[in-house]
């Protein structure tokens, strides 16, 4: 997305007929390669406003993978965070609580898990304690003035999205933390269930709801694309997203 229009010609010459010659050079070089290229820029846009070649933009795209921003994946912030905080210390032995999390969780991350990665890094450096509460991170309030904070955004349980049972005695410990994990998701389901008294059919209304959230952030609000993720009937499934405050309102947001 932000090669020049030359350096458009001069690649594409290099996929369609697979040849070139070196800077200063006159030999040309036959190459037979498999191009791999990443942009964080609306290639179809800018094709509409003549800033890309339409040519290269369809040789180019052959398989696309889009990876979601940050600020779509609020579920994975809390352990993206706690990762950063166990690798990048000293010790090992800091994480960040579940109220500071949310406020995380909240951020738009305009810099996506880089910024993210450079935040905890910061933050360790002022940081005594083992957890890194809401107050610590208040104090670096500079830090998210380049991005917005939506508080109107539903909390999100990190206790159960990091797998972290309740703990009324004591904090857990990061080693702890680490080995509370489950080989077969059914493990965990089951034993959720089991420890909380809860029905089958309540777990299940859970997972369901979970799921849709999911595909509808992945599909940036699409219903069909979202039913062919989840294997549904598009009709069920906009049945079920418009019967759901939540969902309804998700999807609001991702397609407005």
């Amino acid at each position: 997305g932000d090669i020049s229009p030359n350096t458009q010609v001069a690649l594409l010459r290099v996929l369609q007929e697979g040849t070139f010659e070196r800077v200063g050079g006159t030999q040309t070089i036959q190459t037979d390669v498999r191009v791999v290229c990443a942009t964080n820029k609306d290639l179809e846009e800018m094709v509409r406003r003549g800033e890309f070649r339409l040519d290269l933009y369809y040789r180019l795209k052959g398989v696309v993978i889009e990876m979601p921003a940050l600020r779509d994946r609020r579920a994975d912030i809390g352990r993206l965070a706690n990762h950063f905080a166990a690798t990048l210390g000293t010790d090992g032995t800091k994480w960040f609580a579940t109220n500071a999390l949310q406020f995380l969780a909240n951020y738009s991350w305009p810099g996506t898990v880089r910024e993210l990665q450079n935040f905890v890094r910061s933050i360790l450096l002022f940081v005594d304690g083992s957890v890194i509460e809401l107050d610590d991170i208040l104090e670096f309030r500079d830090f998210f003035v380049s991005g917005d904070i939506d508080r109107t955004l539903p909390p999100l349980d990190f206790d159960t999205l990091l797998d972290i049972p309740e703990r009324a005695d004591e904090l857990m410990t990061v080693e702890e933390e680490r080995s509370y994990t489950y080989r077969d998701p059914a493990d965990a389901l089951a034993d959720k269930i089991v420890s909380e008294g809860r029905s089958l059919s309540d777990i299940k209304r859970q997972l369901e709801i979970e799921c849709i959230k999911r595909a509808l952030i992945e599909t940036d609000g699409n219903v069909t694309q979202a039913a062919d993720i989840l294997q549904m009937k598009r009709p069920r499934l906009s049945q079920i997203i418009n019967g759901d405050e939540e969902l309804s309102a998700l999807k609001t947001r991702l397609t407005g």
